[in-house]
């Protein structure tokens, strides 16, 4: 039963630019979110391979995603690669099964093209096509080589609903370490994991009334309490402790995951959160400093940002419409958005350095309160992030999985969407307004888990220890 509690009056964002960053509903908020949903959504139940894990089996398959020219034309270079970056073209020969995989934007979020050697070429719809490497197939892993200003983040989050994806937002050659280390192997990571693994988990609580309360208690406790394993080393830092010294200094200990829970930078002026979108904020409320933060990050690491914007910006905000002007939440989400679709400037770097991370886990755009957890029954939304961080990350799973499960909610979110739309149509619904506040919770919960992507290769993983 949808209630007024479904959609509070004010909801509150992960950001922070000098202050608490909350907003009211405007007044076409309820149009918000009874506004059509494009792209493919729904998961279909398509035959599943023994093994997903085996991304270089045929019928898993992957593939290299790169854009493509306005012509759509064929041509050899298209099927071989081989107008790439010499380190992608490194990559193709090192593994000779990889697609080549090739998009514009007449495609949209739905459809790649794929090139053949015998000059055909064929659109493929994402997340309705066999997996494979085969005909007229997608292949399971998909890494996206460019960044989201040439290839959107629209098409990262459609291909996350049914494939295992990643993205090296790179122009030109600076694939170059990250590939060196891919190719590898476990050697091409400088802080390869000590025996038993270790973790290092950082969160801000900034008060009962603040959104770090709630991520903190939904997510970052809820995640140190899994990595229990007698095998694992982990350091909690938490409330007194949640300060960007301490935070280095763990850091320096080489954890090979680390999870930081925070408000991310936004500062308004456009120069200042051009060099610190989506930072930590800490407990003092001071920004990580990004040259630190660099220096300090262990190579091979895997980092789990939770924090407003920790992966990126969209040029064009999902959540414009839905802010009433004026408010400091309206504010941020606006100027964000001046900054383009951009990667943070944190994961750019690790992931460009010479001995880079592994990946990083993080947000475009903001997290709101209302995601987090259901109003009604208070359950929590986060359990699929603490099994995926946990038992399927330091189980040696691929980083384009760990996920998948969290990716997988979005259906029967969009179901209930659907269902509430239906209630909204109907004539004989009592009160049309609350289907409508139950359809803005449901699509800002939908948007928040596809606006949760990897940055870095889907087929690398950690070793092993459980």
């Amino acid at each position: 039963m949808t209630s007024r509690t479904a959609l509070p009056r004010r909801i509150q964002i992960d950001a922070w630019a000098g202050k608490r960053a909350s907003g009211r509903i405007a007044g076409g908020g309820l149009a918000w979110g009874a506004a059509p949903l494009g792209g493919p959504h729904e998961p279909l139940d398509l035959e599943v391979p023994a093994d997903l894990t085996q991304w270089a089996h045929e019928d898993v398959g992957y593939g290299i995603l790169v854009p493509d020219d306005e012509a759509g034309e064929w041509s050899k270079a298209k099927v071989t690669g081989a107008d790439l970056a010499p380190s992608l073209r490194r990559l193709l020969a090192a593994r000779k099964k990889t697609v080549v995989l090739r998009w514009r934007p007449a495609h949209g979020a739905t459809r790649v093209r794929r090139y053949y050697p015998d000059g055909r070429a064929s659109d493929l719809r994402i997340g309705l096509t066999a997996f494979g490497t085969g005909i007229e197939k997608l292949p399971r892993y998909v890494l996206i080589a460019a960044p989201p200003a040439v290839i959107p983040w629209e098409v990262q989050y459609a291909f996350a609903l049914r494939h295992a994806v990643g993205r090296l937002p790179f122009a030109g050659d600076d694939f170059a370490h990250y590939v060196d280390a891919m190719l590898d192997g476990p050697d091409g990571w400088d802080a390869a994991p000590p025996a038993g693994g270790t973790a290092a988990v950082w969160a801000v609580d900034h008060g009962s009334r603040d959104i770090t309360r709630l991520m903190k208690t939904a997510l970052a406790e809820p995640l140190a309490a899994e990595l229990t394993d007698p095998r694992m080393k982990v350091r909690t830092l938490k409330d007194a402790d949640a300060t960007s010294d301490l935070l280095l200094k763990a850091l320096r200990a080489r954890p090979t995951l680390v999870v930081t829970s925070s408000h991310g930078a936004t500062p308004l002026d456009q120069a200042e959160m051009t060099r610190t979108l989506g930072l930590p904020v800490d407990r003092d409320k001071d920004t990580l400093p990004i040259d630190d933060l660099v220096a300090e990050m262990p190579s091979g690491a895997v980092w789990f940002a939770q924090a407003c914007c920790s992966a990126g910006a969209d040029g064009q905000s999902s959540y414009s419409d839905l802010l009433e002007e004026g408010t400091m939440a309206r504010s941020i989400v606006d100027a964000v958005a001046l900054q383009g679709s951009i990667v943070a400037p944190g994961p750019a770097q690790l992931l460009a350095r010479e001995k880079p991370v592994r990946g990083v886990l993080a947000h475009v755009e903001p997290t709101f309160d209302v995601t987090l957890r259901d109003p009604a029954t208070k359950q929590r939304f986060t359990h699929d992030i603490v099994a995926g961080l946990t038992d399927h990350l330091h189980a040696g799973r691929p980083l384009g999985l760990i996920l998948a499960d969290y990716y997988a909610g979005i259906g029967p979110i969009l179901r209930d969407w659907a269902d509430q739309a239906e209630k909204y149509d109907d004539p004989r619904t009592a009160d049309p307004d609350a289907a409508a506040r139950g359809m803005v919770r449901l699509r800002l919960t939908a948007r928040d888990r596809q606006a949760l992507v990897l940055l870095g290769d889907p087929t690398v993983h950690i070793p092993a220890i459980i």
